[in-house]
């Protein structure tokens, strides 16, 4: 059975706030539109497998579930809903910016 994905405002801005650098400010379309590809394959797979990606290793984030899989230059953070056969998508933030602390400061999964 397929798990329902959903994005929470928080990483719904960031993917907008990514496309929009990668194509405003880096004048890279292709570049935007080969990201959206990879992470569409990637919210497919979690539907199908939510489990296939390890938690994060930081103490506090790997006990509120927090797990991550990279697309491409960013990592892709969310949370499993089994009893209700969802996939939270909380963040979605370039990989060698401080996430931990991002992730900690305001900690909201909704």
């Amino acid at each position: 059975m397929s798990f329902r994905i959903h994005f929470t405002r928080t990483a719904a801005t960031d993917l907008e706030e990514t496309i929009d650098y990668i194509d405003h400010v880096l004048f890279n379309p292709d570049a935007s539109e080969h990201l959206l590809e990879q992470l569409e394959k990637e919210l497919l797979n979690l539907a199908e497998f939510p489990k296939s990606h390890a938690c994060t290793e930081e103490p506090f984030l790997a006990e509120q579930g927090i797990r991550f899989v990279t697309v491409k230059n960013y990592l892709l953070f969310y949370t499993i809903d089994t009893e209700n056969q969802a996939v939270y998508i909380i963040r979605f933030l370039y990989g060698k910016r401080d996430w931990i602390n991002v992730l900690k400061t305001g900690f909201s999964i909704l």
